[in-house]
């Protein structure tokens, strides 16, 4: 399977090819969480993880997916009325990479408790750089549960 790669805190993190809409360079107002403007959203992975120091030079602009319905609010709430883009702002994307479905491993059961990075779908390991792969659908829907304290 095709990935784009990003590095963030010494992490490759994986997002699956089939999932990305286009790039873009990351907009003026990517200092929050989560900001939104003229109908698009968009989610700080630094943010996320604490790290909202790190620079974020680059957007995902994920393909659309079937939201449940309180995601789909939430996201209406923050775009002001329809949704037309979602973006992931990232650290730089390195490559595109194609990883063999055989050497992605299941995560660590320590990794998969319940609440625990449910937005993780595997990793796969070369030489000593470990590569984490993400389920975009839900990393957007625990971004969102994380910031409202709830369930969307």
């Amino acid at each position: 399977m095709k990935f784009f790669l990003f590095v963030f805190e010494g992490i490759a993190f994986g997002m699956p090819m089939g999932c990305v809409a286009e790039f873009i360079q990351a907009p003026g107002n990517s200092g929050t969480l989560i900001g939104a403007s003229v109908g698009d959203v968009f989610f700080s992975i630094p943010h996320f993880f604490g790290k909202g120091a790190v620079p974020a030079p680059h957007g995902i602009v994920l393909k659309s997916f079937p939201c449940s319905q309180g995601v789909t609010e939430a996201l209406r709430g923050y775009a002001g009325g329809e949704v037309r883009h979602i973006v992931l702002l990232t650290t730089p994307i390195e490559r595109e990479i194609d990883i063999p479905d055989e050497t992605i491993r299941q995560l660590p059961a320590f990794l998969g408790l319940p609440g625990k990075l449910p937005f993780l779908t595997g990793v796969s390991f070369t030489g000593t750089t470990m590569t984490a792969y993400i389920d975009p659908q839900a990393l957007v829907s625990c971004i969102l549960r994380d910031v409202t304290g709830g369930s969307p």
